[in-house]
């Protein structure tokens, strides 16, 4: 029987500006970029679908997960199956992508396994979730529109980061639902970030991090501003990823990361997880 394993990386957002409302969905543009935290999907053909997860386990049912999901779409209009294997690493409800990561190595591997062109993979993958198409490719790119139109960027120098988890997720919804309650304009920042990012001025960038949706996470998640508070205090840029929970800090040099993470362990210990982007 063959097996496909696929490591597929957590992303960042440098930025997030919500644009407006276009069709029922929230218009974005947003700055993201892979970094060296991964998940690990392992597939094999089988004549149904099934699902087992090691690491950080989900709470939810295997039906809600979208790496079975991703699987069922590719199953809709041909016969198999699979048996799915998720080593989980990228942590839970904190906009790092790990659900559309997921889903994303399910569709690579059983594309690979059963033959699929790519323009398939990535029509099922827009249909799993706005962000899996880029997850697919991962990289430094621009998302627009719900996600799903993607501009790459080159990122030419590997850019120190340090996480810091909360203990508890930010339901993106009731984000998006408190974002159009206060009424927010577009910052219009991305491309500042982007300039930054081509001539490797990570100076820039941290002058540039934006997220049009941490005022309203961060009233549905007291930690969030304790957090970015606690890595600007440590000498970090700070920013939240995606509608959160999870902070993070963006440094010039690994040095000056790691120090800033000697700092802040003593308090938040296992929160806090030194990373970097992919070239």
């Amino acid at each position: 029987m063959k097996t496909i394993t696929i490591k597929i990386p957590a992303k960042v957002n440098f930025t997030l500006d919500i644009l407006g409302k276009a069709g029922g969905y929230h218009e974005i543009e947003s700055l993201v970029a892979s970094i060296d935290l991964f998940d690990a999907v392992t597939v094999s053909a089988a004549e149904e679908i099934s699902f087992a997860e090691t690491g950080i386990l989900c709470d939810c049912p295997a039906e809600q997960n979208n790496a079975v999901k991703a699987a069922r779409l590719f199953f809709e209009n041909r016969k198999g199956g699979a048996a799915i294997s998720v080593e989980k690493h990228i942590p839970l409800g904190g906009g790092l992508g790990g659900s559309s990561a997921d889903a994303a190595g399910v569709l690579l591997a059983l594309g690979r396994l059963y033959g699929a062109e790519p323009r398939e993979i990535e029509r099922l993958a827009e249909r799993v979730g706005s962000d899996v198409k880029y997850m697919l490719y991962g990289g430094c790119a621009v998302l627009r529109g719900r996600g799903e139109k993607i501009c790459k960027v080159p990122c030419v120098k590997k850019i120190p980061l340090l996480l810091l988890l909360s203990s508890s997720p930010v339901n993106t919804g009731e984000c998006y639902r408190l974002c159009d309650e206060a009424g927010l304009s577009p910052v219009n920042g991305t491309e500042r970030a982007v300039r930054s990012v081509i001539k490797g001025d990570i100076g820039g960038l941290k002058r540039s991090l934006f997220n049009g949706m941490e005022g309203a996470a961060r009233q549905l998640n007291g930690e969030i501003g304790e957090h970015l508070e606690a890595l600007k205090n440590a000498g970090g840029a700070a920013a939240m990823s995606g509608s959160g929970s999870a902070v993070f800090a963006v440094f010039c040099t690994e040095n000056a990361r790691d120090d800033a993470y000697r700092k802040l362990f003593p308090r938040y210990r296992d929160k806090l997880i030194k990373c970097a982007t992919l070239v």
